[in-house]
């Protein structure tokens, strides 16, 4: 009775065996999931609700916190020595809450300490920018 069977047989029936095997697993793994793409739910529920408070987009305030330490630095020029230029630039950095973020931290400092230099000429450290907040 084996004898009656060829390797391209036997090869597509394991194939297809094993086939329907992971197409089981798989309906029985990912069952939720599966339910959610072929039962149609109304479009209401698709749709988010109306945020109640707006939104906080941190790039947005962040973008507007380099502004403000652009234009500062802008005011204060080339003929701005250190300590006016930290002086001035403390009630900025002391208002912004996004410095608590680390990232945030390196990468305002990283760029403040690149306007420093390009607009006032002044190099500024990490270490003293820390000191501000």
């Amino acid at each position: 009775m084996l004898h009656d069977f060829s390797w391209v047989q036997y090869l597509v029936g394991a194939g297809v065996l094993i086939t329907l095997y992971y197409l089981a697993v798989a309906a029985l793994f990912f069952r939720d999931d599966l339910k959610r793409v072929f039962v149609p739910h109304s479009r209401n529920s698709l749709t988010p609700p109306a945020a109640e408070e707006p939104v906080f987009n941190p790039f947005k305030s962040l973008e507007a916190f380099v502004n403000q330490i652009e234009e500062t630095l802008a005011a204060a020029g080339q003929g701005a020595g250190k300590p006016a230029l930290l002086d001035a630039l403390k009630p900025v950095m002391v208002g912004y809450d996004g410095l608590q973020v680390r990232a945030y931290r390196i990468a305002i400092f990283n760029k403040t300490i690149e306007l420093a230099k390009k607009l006032c000429g002044v190099g500024i450290s990490v270490a003293e920018l820390e000191a501000l907040v």
